[in-house]
Order: structure tokens, then sequence, then C-alpha cells
């Protein structure tokens, strides 16, 4: 499913390096061979960027959202992101959301301790986010930051009607059977979520 990068050059400039793989927009699961041959495509893939053609547009990536991973090679994937594009504006979109928040809240915690836990979580996330940006050098660079109390995907798709970003960055898939799986899955309901072009990196 691979393509060359020369029928939209100037839009993906700076990515020259990574597999581009046409993916067209969002489709219905019920387009099984569709994902699956995407999927197929994707964890079969090098360990290079892979670039999924989405979008129509041709022109250069301006709005860029990037996911940030939970692991411990965010700030890796935000500074090559920064380095790769730095022309664009980066929305760095961290989740920040209480562990057990559903079952505290069945469990009678009242709503002042679950206030004061969610408090505490955007703090921490806040900082956590404030070390990836440190590390991958993003001082200089033209960055806003979103915390967003829903889980990932619905996150993505929460700003992407909002903002309408041309490009999303997530992490690529890891090396375990289980983690690619699990990372198939975070792909594909973003993927559902946003029809612009999906950078893996």
């Amino acid at each position: 499913m691979s393509e060359t990068l020369s029928p939209r050059a100037p839009r993906r400039a700076g990515l020259a390096a990574a597999l581009a793989v046409p993916a067209g927009p969002s489709r219905p699961w019920w387009h099984a061979f569709h994902h699956l041959a995407l999927a197929r495509t994707l964890l079969r893939a090098p360990r290079q960027p892979v670039l999924l053609l989405r979008a129509t547009a041709q022109r250069p990536y301006r709005r860029a959202l990037f996911a940030l991973p939970a692991g411990p090679h965010a700030a890796a994937l935000l500074r090559q992101a920064l380095h790769t594009l730095p022309q664009a504006h980066f929305t760095v979109l961290a989740a920040c959301r209480v562990g057990g928040e559903g079952s505290m809240r069945a469990a009678g915690v009242g709503a002042e301790t679950l206030d004061a836990c969610r408090r505490s979580a955007e703090r921490a996330t806040r900082a956590r986010v404030r070390a990836v940006v440190a590390q991958a050098g993003g001082a200089g660079h033209r960055l806003s930051v979103v915390l967003a109390r829903l889980p990932v995907a619905a996150a993505i798709g929460a700003h992407a009607v909002r903002a309408a970003p041309d490009l999303l960055v997530m992490e690529a898939a890891p090396t375990s059977w289980w983690g690619r799986w699990c990372w198939l899955a975070r792909v594909r309901a973003a993927m559902a979520a946003t029809d612009c072009d999906l950078l893996l990196a």
C-alpha cells in the first residue's frame, strides 16, 4: 500500500524519510478489508516514520496536533516532530484523567475529594508536559498545550472539531505483540475521530 511522496511533495516537505501510506478519509468499521489491509501495512512497516495520507488539500502543514504518549520516549518524539516541521504550530494534547474515578464515584467518594484528585492529576500532567517540552527543546517553537479530561481518542476528536489540525502526530508501534495491537486500536480510534493526515513517528 506504500506510494512515493512526489505527488504531494510541497505539502510533505521535511517528511521525505517517511513511508507514505494512502489511507483515505474515515470509513465505517464494517469496511473490514480496508482496515485489515491498513493494519497489516502498519504492523509490518520498517522502523521509520509512517505518514498516512488521508486529506486531499495540497497546502503545507500549518497546524499539527501532537498526542502526548505515556511512555518514556515522549520528548524524543516531540523533538523529532518539531525538527521535521519547524514552521508548524504544534498543540501538545495531554490526557489528564483520574484513574478509577468511576469506581470512586460509585463507592460514594465525595465531589470535593474527586475535585482534589482532578486538580492533583492536572498539576502532575502540566509538570510532565513542561518537562517533555523542555527536554525536546521546544522553547523556541510555536507551541501550545491542551489538557483533556477525556480518553485520548475522544480528546483528539474534540480538539479536531475546534482547531481543524492538518496533521496528527502519534507514536509509532511498540515492539511487543500485545502492545502493538493495543497501539493499533488507538490509531484506529484516532483515525475515526479525525480526517487529517497522520504521522506515526
